[in-house]
């Protein structure tokens, strides 16, 4: 009876150590899964965020294309200005 009593010590022992462990583990799985859900969410919002940079990249760009185009614009009326006023200039003389 000794022996039978020690021996369901002994397992009584081993659950209560396997249940620790399982507990552990269990707590362990919740964390990371916590965890997981936290990135998850970090990435979706860097996500949105990356798509707002490229979206004001592609909005500077444009603008900064408009205000090449412009620029080439006043260049050349300005060139064209500066051409006039010396062919009239050079009009002038002749007369």
């Amino acid at each position: 009876m000794k022996s039978v009593v020690e021996r369901l010590a002994q397992e009584k022992t081993a659950l209560e150590a396997e249940l620790r462990k399982q507990l552990v583990q269990q707590t362990d799985a919740a964390r990371q899964q916590t965890e997981l859900n936290e990135v998850r969410s970090e990435r979706e919002i860097v996500a949105a965020a990356q798509t707002s940079v490229d979206e004001k990249a592609r909005a500077v760009a444009e603008a900064r294309e408009a205000l090449a185009r412009e620029r080439a614009a006043l260049a050349a009326e300005r060139d064209e200005t500066g051409r006039r006023r010396k062919c009239n200039a050079s009009r002038q003389r002749r007369r």
